[in-house]
């Protein structure tokens, strides 16, 4: 009878081991493998997010690189143009440029008449400069086309006309032919015409006129005689 009670007693003891392992393990798993792997999970989502931060931060980096030579390429072919056309023209500047004409080509341009400048387009023009802070700030001004037209009759020869059409293409401020008429002078056997030129000018961009120094300019006599 005292070994039957006994193995009674150790199979209790036994089982309540064993659910006591049980209800330990099941604590074990709910206060600390899950918190731990909620943490984990936390942890791997923050990780993940740091590094979606890390590559787009990487992609910022490349892209600031890729704009800021983007800026400075369009800040160049924008002063490259805007180099083409002058401040201003004024009638002694193109009187200076009608002079230098003739030295250059060799012909002659007796007579010349002006109109008054005007403007024949406004443009607003952007302007993106990088801040003190490290960022970039954009704004918009007023850039002003001007044109106005010059006009003289001439008298030159076949290669002098051409000359002169190259010296109009090649010269470092922007004007074009607006008319042109030729006629061959059978007397002279030279051409002769007329001639209208548009010059241009831009005004807005901050580059001032410079009068030109005329100083060297025959400006004629103030005595009709020649004495």
């Amino acid at each position: 009878m005292e070994n039957k009670k006994s193995n009674g007693n150790d199979v209790k003891a036994f089982f309540l081991v064993f659910v006591l392992v049980i209800i330990a393990a099941v604590l074990a798993y709910v206060y600390l493998y899950m918190p731990l792997a909620e943490q984990k999970n936390t942890l791997m989502k923050e990780n993940y997010d740091l590094d979606v931060r890390l590559i787009n931060l990487k992609n910022m980096a490349v892209d600031e690189d890729v704009f800021k030579m983007g800026i400075n390429e369009s800040n160049k072919s924008l002063k490259k143009v805007m180099n083409h056309y002058s401040a201003g023209n004024t009638p002694e500047k193109s009187i200076m440029m009608v002079d230098y004409m003739e030295k250059e080509v060799g012909l002659r341009l007796p007579n010349l008449s002006f109109t008054q400048p005007s403007i024949i387009s406004t443009v607003k023009m952007p302007m993106v400069t990088e801040t003190a802070d490290a960022g970039y700030a954009s704004e918009y001004y007023d850039v002003n086309l001007w044109q106005e037209s010059l006009t003289t009759n001439y008298a030159c020869n076949y290669t002098q006309l051409k000359k002169l059409i190259d010296f109009i293409n090649a010269y470092p401020e922007r004007m074009n032919i607006d008319a042109i008429t030729i006629a061959f002078d059978s007397e002279t056997s030279e051409l002769k015409g007329n001639l209208t030129l548009n010059l241009f000018a831009v005004t807005g961009t901050g580059k001032e006129y410079t009068a030109p120094d005329i100083s060297g300019l025959s400006m004629g006599t103030g005595n009709i005689f020649g004495q």
